[in-house]
C-alpha cells in the first residue's frame, strides 16, 4: 500500500483535478509515454470539468450513480444476478444440507463445523489462483462458479437411503 495511488477517474469525481493530472502524468511516465503527446493539460482540465458536471454533488451518490451509467450498467446487472444465484445456492446448501443430514442422524453442529472447515481450502486456493497472471480474476471467478454448479448438480442427484 506504500505505492498505492487513486485512479484519475476517482480523483476527478471528487474534484481533485490537480491530483488527477499528477497521477495521469505518473501513469504516462511509468508506461514510457510523454503525457503531452497523449493530452495537453488544458484539454485534460476541460474534460475534467465535463466529467464533474455529469455526477451528482453528494460523494455517496456519485459512486452509486456511476455504476448505473451505460458503460457499467450491463455489468452491474449481470453481477447482481450472479451474486444472487450464488448467494441463494450458498445459503440453500447451509440450510438444506444440515437438515437432510440431521434426518440421517448426523449432528447438525458437526455438519456446520465440517462445512466451515471445508471452506478454508477453497478460500485459500481462490486467493492463490486469483493472483496467477494467466488466470486472473475473471477466469478464476468462472472456474469456481462452474465447479460450484457442477458439485451442486451432482449433489442434487445423490441419494443416501436410511436403512
Amino acid at each position: 500500500l506504500a505505492f498505492y495511488v487513486k485512479s484519475p477517474r476517482y480523483l476527478l469525481s471528487h474534484n481533485k483535478v490537480e491530483d488527477a493530472w499528477k497521477v495521469f502524468s505518473l501513469m504516462a511516465f511509468i508506461n514510457g509515454k510523454d503525457v503531452n503527446s497523449i493530452v495537453k493539460k488544458q484539454e485534460f482540465l476541460l474534460k475534467a470539468g465535463k466529467i464533474n458536471d455529469d455526477f451528482p454533488k453528494d460523494p455517496l451518490l456519485k459512486r452509486f450513480y456511476s455504476i448505473l451509467q451505460p458503460p457499467y450498467l450491463r455489468r452491474t446487472v449481470l453481477l447482481l444476478v450472479v451474486f444472487s444465484i450464488q448467494f441463494s445456492t450458498y445459503y440453500g446448501s447451509t440450510i438444506f444440507l444440515p437438515y437432510n443430514l440431521q434426518i440421517l442422524g448426523v449432528d447438525p453442529y458437526f455438519v456446520s463445523f465440517v462445512g466451515f472447515l471445508a471452506q478454508i481450502p477453497g478460500t485459500c486456493l481462490m486467493a492463490i489462483i486469483v493472483e496467477w497472471p494467466l488466470v486472473g480474476r475473471r477466469n478464476s471467478f468462472r472456474l469456481f462458479t462452474a465447479l460450484t454448479a457442477i458439485f451442486f448438480f451432482l449433489f442434487a442427484f445423490f441419494r443416501n437411503e436410511v436403512a
